[in-house]
């Protein structure tokens, strides 16, 4: 997250009581200029709610971007650095005048506090599920992505403008896979444009001569489809059934792993904390960790062995190549695991 010396400050006067019971979170509100003034600074207020009250707020998906390149704003009334993708998002939200309250993870989360952290992300996936629309911010523009959305909305068969959105960078984030699959509803933003995920399930159907072509799977077809036609499909398939969890679904934490298998995040304990946010009996997030105590905790929770042999329980068997995927990407080469 984008630090600053006044974070403690900040996060300080809007304590969220932590604890293991506790639904609490920090919603942010994007105050009005009081001035005509085009240099004043976007103003955010914070708010502590409980999820057990039922607030009314928008969760924000998007891509954090480069820490080197950021703005300042106004963060109960301090100042504070956010990354650029996030600022225009914010100044795009201020433009329209858009009322509610926000959920966002580089304003809402003290990332400073390695323990609210852990507790804050242990609960996204209810923060996602209960939020009232989940915004995927796609960035400013271009002129091209924000014309492929409008056509992707008004055509039936918006073939080149499917390939221009599923280019965009935001599909290869390792988060969205609970993001998106969590959200009751789902618009997708570009500039001053919105595309609901739903049509754009539709627009797939359309463009697809076989239906079953769509259907989810781990078979070769699949890694030859696109990231984001596969993330859609599998929500859309997901949510028909009802799904609670992937235990019970007929696709495996195996076909998510093969499909997100070069995706991105900024801390690479994330790659395990977003995956088993989607399944029965988690890991819980804990930052203190470095990634190799992490591999290790993985290895001591999940790599059992095989009860009957000749018949592997399914979720034992995706749980080790989860263990056998994250290997290189968590743990130093001199580290063996036996």
């Amino acid at each position: 997250m984008d630090s600053q010396v006044t974070s403690a400050n900040i996060y300080g006067a809007c304590v969220l009581h932590l604890g293991t019971t506790s639904t609490n979170i920090r919603l942010i509100k994007i105050l009005p200029k009081t001035s005509a003034d085009e240099n004043t600074l976007i103003s955010c207020n914070l708010h502590v709610v409980s999820l057990d009250k039922r607030p009314d707020y928008t969760a924000l998906s998007y891509v954090w971007g480069d820490a080197t390149v950021n703005e300042t704003i106004l963060l109960d009334g301090e100042r504070f650095l956010v990354r650029l993708n996030l600022w225009n998002f914010l100044v795009q939200r201020h433009i329209e005048g858009t009322p509610g309250l926000l959920w966002i993870d580089a304003l809402c989360i003290d990332q400073s506090s390695i323990s609210e952290r852990n507790h804050q992300v242990a609960m996204m996936s209810q923060i996602y599920s209960k939020a009232a629309l989940v915004i995927t911010w796609l960035g400013p523009g271009p002129t091209e992505l924000i014309e492929a959305l409008r056509c992707i909305k008004d055509s039936e068969h918006p073939s080149h403008e499917v390939s221009i959105l599923s280019a965009n960078v935001y599909w290869h984030r390792v988060w969205i896979l609970q993001e998106l699959f969590l959200g009751q509803k789902v618009d997708l933003i570009c500039g001053n444009e919105s595309l609901d995920l739903d049509v754009l399930y539709k627009r797939l159907e359309d463009l697809t001569e076989e239906p079953d072509d769509l259907e989810f799977s781990d078979k070769p077809p699949l890694q030859q489809q696109s990231r984001m036609v596969s993330i859609v499909v599998f929500r859309e398939n997901r949510k028909a059934n009802s799904i609670g969890d992937l235990e019970d679904s007929a696709w495996t934490l195996q076909s998510i792993l093969m499909m997100f298998a070069d995706a991105q995040c900024s801390d690479v304990r994330d790659r395990v904390y977003a995956m088993t946010a989607l399944v029965v009996d988690p890991l819980l997030p804990d930052y203190s960790l470095t990634p190799s105590e992490l591999y290790e905790k993985l290895v001591s929770k999940y790599d059992r062995p095989v009860r009957h042999p000749g018949s592997i329980d399914h979720r034992e068997a995706e749980l080790l190549l989860f263990l056998g995927f994250i290997k290189d990407q968590l743990i130093p080469e001199e580290v063996s695991i036996t």
